[in-house]
């Protein structure tokens, strides 16, 4: 991805809608109430009466009434008093919590030590282990199967807490055998909605541990997450649901078993088949779902070629209108950059005769015009793949995005700027027409020290390339001084620039033929044919030791062309001298004794047809 940006890292931050297991718990035990409690104790008496000593006390007495009033007042202490929590796990009071959680005689204590192992576990990562530790993961799992539903979604919610954002958890979670229960929650047609909901956020806290640890997920040989090829077809079952709470856990989900992940990974979730309904998602006027959704589409384009997928689902028209507000709740910029990067992907594989295309370049008019920096790279690349074949670049032209792109060869940042450059040398070289404005930045962009290495090496090929379609180009080339900065380069510049140098200034004098540079003395730059054999000439010298021959082999053919063209223009008397005097007839002669034959030749040749003068000097009498 040399100049891929993902925007993955630099687009967004995905949104996980970490809840307060309280509240929602809280809630559960209203909607459920199918447990009585046998013991009525009023909280403000707990938590005035009972000291750390007592409760420790109560919990270990064995008598079942003791056990339950202490374990209530871990409850409430743990709820309001979160610094007691660390007093609470010091007295260690969470194994005997843990225990309580297997006393299927009496619900009404598993119910109890449910809920302050739940406010335990959703504290800081040292009180998440404490809990780990004490063996409570299996504990719960056991409760998954319980008859009382309350108790189950407790025990769901604990879970995807202990779980959330740690990869080592989620995966011991998943060895302690989480994954089939939760199966067995989603496949019930008789599953409420309230328990499908902790079910799916609990896989999706599972989920996004993946991302969490991403810079070792995506390594070829990255920690492994066993319980992925289970939660696929799981969570392409889930999506399916029209209940938003649980499409957006799903799309959280999916986002993160994606993000920025491998070819493998990404065909992995195009196979499970949740391509088409995310595409039928954008639809949705939530952004909880939406960004989610698209987040997906991206990385999976990233890494995978499911362009095809994306289009048969009517992807384009989606996400083209996603470019216009529909809903006062749904602002334009939190879904735009993703939706230029997703086009980017898709003009990467499409083929450009696709009938696509033509919807996407209104878009991609759309894109090119915000001032986003996030936006910019995507849709300047998403030109440069589509113009990288003659097949479009006539429409791409039509589509009015040339005058943007020429103002964008002058943006700092080097992700817009080069797709710009790289695109407007397409369209030039792909119908051979000029672009105006461009060839002034061209000459900017060409200076020593103006630029990236790589981008000059870029401005130097894209000007190679101009100079190489007509004489038209090439006069445009010079009037616009984009020859003058190469002067430059043979003086300040390093040897691999030097040698980019002397293509440039050869594509220009080489071409075609002799005519074509006899011609550009016809436009009035009769100053042209000197200052061209000084560069070459200067360059030569620079050659003299170089190991690579072909590159002489290119100076020495723009230099006779020159020469020829001067000579049938009457200027070859001024312009040899001009070789002289810097220094190039020196450096001919030397060729002249190089091992490599064609150079030898070549030198020859042009010594003994512009300089016979100076050759027959040189022969011993």
């Amino acid at each position: 991805m040399s100049t891929e940006v993902n925007p993955s890292t630099e687009y967004f931050n995905h949104k996980h809608r970490i809840v307060e297991v309280n509240v929602e718990l809280q809630k559960a035990k209203k909607e459920h109430n199918l447990l009585k409690r046998t013991f009525k104790i009023e909280s403000s008496l707990v938590q005035a009466n009972m000291s750390i000593e007592d409760i420790v006390d109560g919990i270990n007495n064995g008598d079942e009434n003791e056990e339950f009033t202490a374990t209530h007042a871990v409850t409430i202490l743990t709820r309001n008093f979160y610094p007691v929590i660390d007093n609470l796990i010091n007295a260690n009071v969470v194994p005997k919590l843990v225990e309580f959680l297997s006393r299927d005689s009496n619900p009404d204590l598993q119910l109890e030590s449910a809920w302050a192992l739940a406010h335990i576990a959703s504290g800081t990562s040292d009180q998440i282990e404490a809990v780990v530790s004490a063996g409570a993961v299996a504990g719960f799992i056991s409760l998954l199967g319980s008859p009382h539903p309350v108790l189950a979604e407790i025990a769901v919610w604990t879970l995807g807490n202990i779980a959330r954002n740690d990869l080592e958890l989620t995966n011991h979670v998943i060895e302690q055998g989480i994954i089939e229960p939760l199966l067995i929650f989603i496949s019930k047609p008789d599953t409420s909605a309230t328990l499908l909901r902790s079910v799916t956020c609990t896989l999706s806290k599972m989920c996004s541990s993946i991302e969490y640890d991403h810079p070792n997920w995506c390594m070829e040989e990255g920690p492994t997450f066993p319980g992925l090829q289970q939660l696929l077809p799981a969570l392409a079952h889930l999506i399916q649901n029209n209940d938003g709470e649980i499409l957006a856990d799903t799309c959280e989900a999916l986002s993160s078993i994606v993000f920025e992940c491998n070819e493998q990974r990404a065909q992995e979730v195009a196979d499970a088949g949740v391509l088409p309904r995310l595409v039928a998602l954008l639809d949705r006027h939530e952004v909880a779902i939406i960004n989610p959704a698209l987040q997906t589409i991206a990385d999976v384009l990233s890494a995978s070629d499911q362009a095809k997928v994306i289009i048969s689902a009517g992807g384009v028209a989606k996400l083209t209108s996603l470019l216009e507000p529909r809903h006062p709740d749904v602002a334009e910029e939190d879904h735009v950059p993703l939706v230029g990067y997703i086009f980017r992907h898709l003009c990467r594989y499409l083929n450009p005769t696709d009938p696509t295309v033509q919807q996407l370049l209104p878009a991609l008019f759309h894109l090119i015009y915000k001032n986003d920096k996030h936006v910019l790279p995507s849709a300047c690349m998403a030109l440069c793949y589509l113009t990288v074949t003659n097949d479009v670049v006539k429409e791409v032209v039509d589509a009015g995005v040339v005058p943007r792109l020429v103002t964008l060869l002058d943006n700092n940042d080097a992700s817009v700027s080069f797709p710009a450059l790289r695109t407007i040398g397409n369209i030039v070289t792909g119908i051979q027409t000029m672009v105006a404005g461009a060839y002034p930045l061209l000459a900017k962009l060409l200076i020593v020290n103006s630029s990236t290495k790589t981008f000059w090496y870029e401005a130097t090929v894209f000007a190679s390339q101009i100079a190489d379609c007509n004489a038209a180009q090439t006069q445009d080339l010079i009037t616009s001084n984009v020859i003058l900065p190469l002067v430059d380069v043979l003086s300040q510049g390093d040897f691999k620039r030097q040698k980019e140098t002397a293509l440039v200034i050869s594509n220009i004098t080489l071409g075609s033929n002799v005519v074509k540079t006899a011609m550009l003395f016809q436009f009035e730059f009769a100053s042209l044919c000197t200052l061209m054999c000084i560069l070459l000439c200067t360059l030569l010298c620079t050659l003299l030791k170089a190991t690579e021959p072909k590159t002489i082999v290119v100076v020495l053919d723009g230099l006779a062309l020159i020469l020829e063209a001067s000579k049938k223009m009457g200027d070859l008397e001024k312009v040899s001298l001009h070789v002289n005097k810097c220094g190039g007839l020196d450096c001919i002669k030397a060729l002249k004794s190089n091992e490599n034959v064609e150079i030898h030749h070549k030198s020859l040749a042009i010594l003994e047809r512009y300089f016979p003068t100076d050759l027959s000097e040189d022969v011993p009498s």
